[in-house]
């Protein structure tokens, strides 16, 4: 697997009374077996915070904000997403496990904030 983009930000408010600001959105541009493939993950800004009070995962230290990595480290775990799949997390518990925790140091390295 080759990865061309690693990237993500918070989302704003589009309109005054929408919840977007509440979400982040982490997307991976990746090449699979000859495929160019994109996965976008939508997450609660909260699991940010939540890593960081439970020991996993700080921002601050690596420099690197976790919705940069967060589809990386979900596709590192799940390679076989469809073109264009978007996934959406609410649940702590299933963002947790939808990666690995101890791929965050192979994904950090792996970050490619730029195009390739």
């Amino acid at each position: 697997m080759n990865i061309y983009k690693s990237t993500g930000f918070e989302c704003e408010k589009a309109l005054p009374n929408s919840p977007e600001d509440l979400f982040n959105q982490s997307e991976v541009i990746y090449d699979l077996n000859g495929d160019r493939r994109t996965l976008t993950v939508i997450y609660l800004r909260y699991f940010d915070e939540y890593l960081k009070e439970q020991g996993i995962y700080d921002a601050e230290q690596t420099g690197v904000p976790f919705y940069e990595i967060a589809a990386l480290l979900i596709i590192m775990k799940q390679k076989e997403f469809d073109d264009g799949r978007r996934l959406f997390f609410n649940d702590t518990k299933a963002f947790l496990n939808a990666f690995n925790q101890e791929d965050i140091d192979e994904a950090l390295s792996l970050h490619r904030p730029q195009s390739a």
